[in-house]
């Protein structure tokens, strides 16, 4: 789900889970291609917000905490 919609895991990804399961509750004879259509139609409508901010973490500088190795 966070590599189609271009984001990284977080908070928002709890709520667009929980949409997602809606939407298999609600579509029980359709699979994972019309879901990840649906997922992206929402994304582009703005259904789930601005993800914006959750695809800059994704790659972005500082997005991961770097372990120093001694």
């Amino acid at each position: 789900m966070c590599g189609i919609l271009g984001i990284s895991p977080g908070p928002v990804v709890k709520g667009i889970l929980d949409r997602v399961i809606e939407w298999q509750l609600e579509n029980p004879g359709l699979g994972v291609e019309e879901c990840n259509v649906w997922l992206k139609e929402q994304a582009d409508t703005g259904a789930f917000g601005d993800l914006g901010a959750a695809a800059q973490a994704k790659g972005g500088e500082g997005s991961r905490k770097k372990r120093k190795v001694v």
